[in-house]
């Protein structure tokens, strides 16, 4: 059974993900407090960079809005590497060992990973990516998205009864 489960009580959860569409990468993270609340669900676009690149700058830019973390994501990879369960490969050392030296500037955090369909609703703002179009501004542009809280918070909930 997958589903989403909330956070502890006074922690927040981080959800990331990445998403590649043609030549458009993008990823997405969303803070969740234990009350259901989300908190700032936050699209990227990164234009033109590889795919794999993705999900890495989500954990990235998402470590740098939370406070207190209860980390989960859908890419093994990215897990294991920041966990220091699996060699880090080397096109993702300098984002990773990066990752854990913001991680270190915190009382506590746990992360792991979680099956695709628990992190519907981080896809689906990932997704919201792509839309974010800006010739001015290069890499890693970010949006508040502030109109899809009712939806983010409506894909949490499906996911959270899926199995139940």
């Amino acid at each position: 059974m997958v589903r989403w489960l909330p956070p502890p009580s006074g922690a927040f959860k981080l959800n990331f993900d990445g998403s590649c569409k043609c030549t458009s990468v993008a990823a997405g993270i969303i803070l969740i407090d234990n009350n259901v609340k989300t908190s700032s669900p936050v699209p990227f676009n990164m234009g033109n960079t590889q795919v794999y690149m993705a999900e890495p700058l989500g954990l990235h830019k998402g470590i740098q809005e939370a406070i207190r973390l209860n980390i989960k994501g859908d890419n093994l990879l990215v897990i294991n590497a920041v966990k220091g369960v699996w060699k880090i490969p080397w096109k993702l050392q300098n984002i990773i060992n990066d990752i854990k030296l913001l991680l270190q500037q915190f009382h506590s955090f746990h992360i792991q990973h979680i099956f695709r369909e628990a992190n519907r609703a981080t896809d689906w703002i990932a997704n919201v990516g792509h839309l974010i179009v800006h010739p001015d501004v290069g890499f890693c542009w970010s949006w508040r998205v502030t109109l899809y809280t009712e939806e983010v918070m409506a894909r949490i909930k499906q996911t959270a009864n899926v199995g139940a």
